[in-house]
């Protein structure tokens, strides 16, 4: 169909319509672009600031914790009496005022207490060789001292003999509790005398971590610098046994490897649990090297940016039906004064036929459109003038009046 054989009032309305379906379009293409996108980067910033916020929780608790040993340490190297009992009955009442703590300990170097460890062979707190090294512990329930055993090769002592630092042991299991070991080197007269150090059991961890929901099935869980699963919120089996690097998927390694070098992050995975989609968020534990990690289900993170680009969607769409409307009005208002001249115009030359010159067009019509008719009515006036000054003339000579002229200026 050629344009010009369309009507005037659907050619209006199809220009505007598509006029401004294309500006609506382009510019709720690029709001929705602009608005999702700023929406979907507040909702990761929210889940990291989340992440962050917990393991700093989880950091102040280690850190806390360390304290406790940093102090037992700095107290025995200034501790003069060298009075054994004692010693041992402070690492009690330490025991007995912190709850979160199942083992307190003192580990010396041979004769670095008193140099009396022969006089202490197999006594409370002393193994085979006489050094003091006290254990109180609350493994089995009731508060015991024993001594420490495996000191000679394992790193809670061996590894604040070799670098003079605080130390923090990975994740083991000692008589069937998973724990930790915070240990500090003592120091007298410069020269390594031995360690002050505190286990903490990994319940708490595991209790804390599995109780935190996010949005609505999302879940956290911590691990230890190596990847080791130190908690999980259904997968108990996986503490202590299971870790990350031991998932054959790509982005869960790299997880892993930025775990490993105290970096935090996130990646997209399908979580092997639930099979969704979701984003890893982890943020270093500083203290220990420890990472919290929580696991949002990607849909329901960008729920709210997928009910906003809805809503957009819709305001848009409702937009295009009022502006098509607005359309048909204004093409109305346009077309309406030109049909109604067309008409007249029609009645006119019908009339005109019939040979009913006296018929003149209708001049109250818009301002706009009023030139038209009244234009129309002085060109029917010079010729119907002219005209029916002819007839005059005409009908004079017919009836002998020979003088009659024609009085009209054509």
């Amino acid at each position: 169909m050629r344009l010009k054989n369309v009507p005037l009032k659907p050619k209006l309305v199809i220009f505007i319509v598509v006029g401004v379906f294309l500006i609506l379009a382009v510019s709720t293409a690029v709001i929705i672009g602009t608005v999702t996108s700023q929406e979907e980067k507040l909702a990761y910033e929210k889940s990291i600031e989340m992440a962050g916020n917990y393991a700093n929780q989880f950091d102040a608790q280690m850190e806390a914790n360390q304290a406790i040993a940093r102090t037992l340490a700095c107290t025995m190297a200034e501790y003069g009496s060298q009075d054994r009992e004692e010693a041992m009955s402070i690492i009690k009442r330490i025991l007995n005022e912190n709850p979160q703590l199942i083992g307190v300990y003192l580990g010396y170097e041979p004769d670095a207490f008193d140099g009396r460890d022969k006089n202490y062979i197999n006594a409370p707190g002393h193994d085979s060789t006489g050094r003091f090294v006290p254990y109180c512990n609350k493994i089995n329930g009731p508060v015991i001292i024993e001594p420490l055993v495996h000191y000679d090769s394992s790193d809670y002592y061996q590894l604040p003999k070799t670098t003079g630092k605080d130390t923090l042991t990975e994740p083991y299991f000692y008589e069937g509790i998973f724990m930790v070991s915070y240990d500090s080197p003592i120091f007298k007269n410069g020269e390594f005398a031995g360690i002050a150090g505190v286990d903490v059991p990994l319940e708490y961890v595991d209790e804390v971590a599995s109780s935190i929901r996010t949005f609505d099935t999302g879940y956290a869980f911590m691990v230890s610098n190596t990847g080791i699963f130190l908690s999980h919120p259904t997968q108990k089996n996986w503490i202590g046994e299971k870790s990350l690097s031991d998932f054959d998927v790509e982005e869960i390694k790299n997880a892993a490897s930025d775990i490993r070098e105290g970096i935090g992050g996130h990646v997209e995975i399908k979580d092997p649990i639930t099979g969704k989609t979701v984003i890893m968020f982890y943020e270093p534990v500083k203290t220990g090297d420890f990472s919290f990690v929580l696991v949002v289900p990607k849909e329901e993170m960008l729920a709210g940016v997928k009910d906003l680009r809805d809503r957009l969607l819709i305001i848009s769409a409702i937009s295009i039906v009022f502006m098509a409307a607005l359309a048909h009005m204004i093409a109305r208002s346009i077309t309406r004064p030109i049909d109604d001249i067309v008409d007249d115009f029609k009645n006119i030359a019908q009339e005109a036929v019939k040979g009913k010159l006296d018929v003149r067009a209708n001049t109250d019509v818009e301002v706009d459109f009023q030139e038209i008719p009244t234009g129309l009515n002085e060109i029917l006036k010079a010729v119907v003038v002219p005209v029916r000054e002819t007839i005059r003339v005409t009908n004079a000579l017919a009836k002998g009046e020979l003088k009659e002229r024609v009085n009209v200026d054509v």
